[in-house]
């Protein structure tokens, strides 16, 4: 049961971690995308 436990928590943290990466990525994606424009 603890084991399951700790295995449970590591999916959810990894899973959080994957999101903020994507979160992230797009909004450096935007960012560029909106600088070019700017520039443009």
């Amino acid at each position: 049961m603890n084991s399951f436990h700790s295995s449970n928590y590591f999916l959810g943290f990894f899973r959080a971690v994957c999101v903020h990466k994507i979160k992230f990525f797009f909004n450096c994606k935007n960012f560029l995308i909106t600088k070019q424009n700017l520039s443009m």
